[in-house]
């Protein structure tokens, strides 16, 4: 993630597309090893009533129009969890 990191842009910035009038909150860093480096985006706009699909673009189509317009949720991490899960032990076949 050094390379998105290094062009400032975080989860809950707000970002807008360079080539079109889109702009949304940052929801996912993604890095390739080759460098393809994308940010997901999700409009802040519903279409009939329904939050949009987010957007991957790559990072350097997007620029910051406001840094942490919504806060990180630190606590809650994953989806939901089972309080005691099975373990498997020995050899699976």
């Amino acid at each position: 993630m050094e390379r998105i990191r290094k062009n400032k842009i975080k989860l809950g910035d707000e970002v807008q597309d360079k080539l079109t009038p889109f702009k949304g909150i940052v929801i996912g860093l993604m890095q390739w090893i080759y460098g393809c480096d994308r940010v997901g985006v999700m409009s802040v706009e519903l279409k009939d009533g329904m939050p949009l699909e987010p957007f991957w673009f790559d990072e350097t189509q997007v620029k910051v129009i406001k840094k942490k317009k919504v806060a990180r949720n630190k606590s809650a991490r994953g989806g939901p969890r089972m309080k005691n899960p099975t373990r498997i032990v020995g050899k699976i076949r």
